[in-house]
């Protein structure tokens, strides 16, 4: 479910896009029962920037309306758990905002990995 949450918000960020546009990757997560700690995605550069989706959407109507733009970095990082809080997984990556849509900052591969 983390991945499918991460694939549709980077599948839904395009310039222009008004970042409500991405709360249809938060309802994959909570139509599949299961629910976010902490953010899906906020902008990045030294703290938490706009826009904010977190778990009950968007911080302020303003971080809603706001208008993606080229250039613009943003980290997209589900962290994807159960209804009952007991067992969760987070994936994410800070991604630029290209003209035809997300590019990752680093090459490593992606994918879960088992960290022990």
């Amino acid at each position: 479910m983390a991945e499918e949450a991460f694939h549709a918000a980077l599948h839904a960020l395009q310039p222009g896009l008004r970042a409500e546009g991405l709360g249809q990757a938060l309802e994959v997560v909570r139509g599949s029962g299961f629910a976010l700690c902490d953010d899906l995605v906020h902008g990045f550069g030294g703290g938490y920037l706009p826009p904010i989706l977190g778990t009950e959407g968007f911080w302020t109507a303003a971080h809603a309306a706001l208008e993606l733009q080229p250039g613009m970095a943003l980290v997209v990082q589900p962290n994807v758990i159960t209804a009952d809080e007991q067992f969760g997984v987070q994936t994410g990556e800070l991604v630029v905002l290209g003209h035809g849509g997300p590019e990752f900052v680093h090459q490593y591969p992606r994918g879960l990995r088992l960290v022990g």
